[in-house]
């Protein structure tokens, strides 16, 4: 079995709670965001929506941020995955910061 998660910014659920858009994009399009949390990620992210607004990036989609954490949540309950983790409170409170970027839980 594969125990999957989904990887949650903090800047996702401040997103949720002021009833605003999340943008969805191809990964190979942003490679870089992650291994980005923090102030870095949200810097990083909101870049790469501007590009997106641009015509810079094409393969994205806007979504309602309370849309996609509904369906999240729905689907962790109806099925037990993949699991919610909140990666900017993991990577800040790492001991191991100095090993690099958190990218997952051992869930």
């Amino acid at each position: 079995d594969m125990n999957t998660a989904n990887w949650v910014p903090d800047l996702l659920i401040e997103r949720m709670r002021e009833d605003r858009d999340w943008t969805l994009f191809s990964p190979s399009d942003v490679p870089d965001l992650h291994d980005l949390y923090g102030n870095e990620f949200r810097e990083r992210y909101e870049h790469y929506e501007a590009l997106a607004e641009q015509g810079k990036i094409t393969l994205c989609k806007k979504i309602s941020a309370k849309q996609l954490w509904r369906k999240m949540l729905t689907v962790l309950f109806e099925t037990g995955h993949p699991w919610i983790t909140f990666k900017d409170p993991c990577n800040l409170r790492s001991p191991q910061q100095h090993q690099g970027v958190v990218h997952s839980s051992n869930l």
